[in-house]
């Protein structure tokens, strides 16, 4: 099962969330887009900026991951927070993985 995806190339900052799943675009390094539109009307985006910057992943406890976006300057603009996901024991000897909310 997977809980992340980090990727680039976008040519802008984005923080997304479906089913689960949590996805950093960090493709603001090089050149800006100016073709990707970025609004509140697109279902799985949280935040999202287009602008010159990164993230920093920091590892903040063993419970969850903090995703800190920042731009050129290095001003905090976003921060995604993603808890670990839980094992849980299955009958049959199997485990599945959940979220721990």
């Amino acid at each position: 099962l997977v809980q992340l995806y980090l990727s680039g190339h976008e040519h802008d900052l984005q923080h997304l969330e479906s089913s689960g799943v949590t996805y950093i675009i960090s493709g603001g390094g090089s050149q800006v887009s100016t073709q990707t539109p970025l609004d509140k009307q697109q279902r799985f985006l949280k935040w999202g900026k287009l602008t010159h910057g990164f993230t920093a992943n920091i590892i903040q406890s063993t419970d969850e991951m903090h995703v800190h976006f920042v731009d050129q300057t290095g001003e905090a603009l976003h921060k995604a927070v993603i808890p670990k996901m839980q094992r849980a024991a299955v009958s049959g000897g199997g485990e599945i993985f959940r979220r721990k909310w």
